[in-house]
């Protein structure tokens, strides 16, 4: 089998504008958690309810309770995964999650796709727009301009995605072993705290507030290890506040 150049797929992506439609997309991203943090007050509380919404759906078509408990522990990740990006103002399918890179592969290939299905219908409705405008009817022009925007910015998602996706596969080995060692350790040195706030969570099916986990601390050794994990959180939060232009590193 024929090794895949990624060096040279990621020079591709770099010449047809990858790096700098990034620079774009961080600054729009930015401006986006801004005015949501200012004027979405309930941006969480109303995420939440569109994942419970799609959860309940899911579990009206379950077979079982394994399948009704997986949808549960499912939606309690992504209402997770809503508070990180909120609290870090990074949408998750732009930037890598330096505690598991390769999970990152999948965020870029989902939002890839999204982008892939919007460039099919610009296929469609570009060349009708325009043919449309040709031949006298006006109100296709803005629909036309509409649509040769939204191609371009359609096409750039995706060649972006493509760069950080073949910037992952070229090194996807060593981040898979560097992964696992990093969990392997920390679970060896949170074993307890991530049993606390894991049993809290499967028997919940849901997010757990500081307060549950509390109260079900039951040793010293529960306490602290939960506390070093809120503090190195905290920590992270803290840094992404300092560094918030900072976009380096495999985003």
């Amino acid at each position: 089998m024929e090794e895949i150049d990624y060096k040279k797929k990621i020079r591709t992506c770099e010449k047809l504008g990858a790096k700098k439609f990034q620079k774009v997309v961080f600054k729009v991203e930015d401006i986006k958690w801004k005015v949501v943090k200012k004027l979405i007050p309930n941006y969480i509380s109303f995420g939440d309810k569109l994942i419970e919404k799609s959860r309940d759906k899911k579990i009206k078509r379950a077979k079982n309770e394994e399948e009704i408990s997986a949808i549960k522990r499912n939606a309690a990740l992504q209402k997770m995964a809503l508070r990180k990006e909120y609290n870090n103002k990074e949408n998750m399918n732009y930037h890598i999650n330096k505690n598991k890179p390769t999970e990152f592969l999948r965020e870029l290939n989902w939002n890839k796709n999204i982008h892939k299905r919007n460039l099919i219908w610009n296929s469609i409705l570009l060349p009708t727009s325009i043919g449309l405008s040709i031949a006298g009817v006006w109100p296709a022009i803005p629909f036309a301009i509409y649509q040769v925007a939204s191609t371009f910015i359609n096409f750039q998602c995706v060649n972006v995605q493509n760069y950080n996706i073949y910037r992952i596969k070229r090194i996807e080995e060593k981040l898979k072993k560097k992964e696992e060692k990093d969990l392997e350790e920390k679970i060896e040195k949170y074993k307890d705290g991530y049993q606390v706030i894991g049993d809290k969570i499967e028997e919940k099916k849901d997010i757990v507030n500081i307060d549950e986990i509390v109260n079900s601390i039951t040793s010293i050794d529960q306490l602290k290890q939960i506390r070093e994990l809120l503090t190195n959180e905290q920590a992270k939060r803290n840094i992404n506040k300092v560094d918030v232009t900072n976009k380096k590193g495999g985003k």
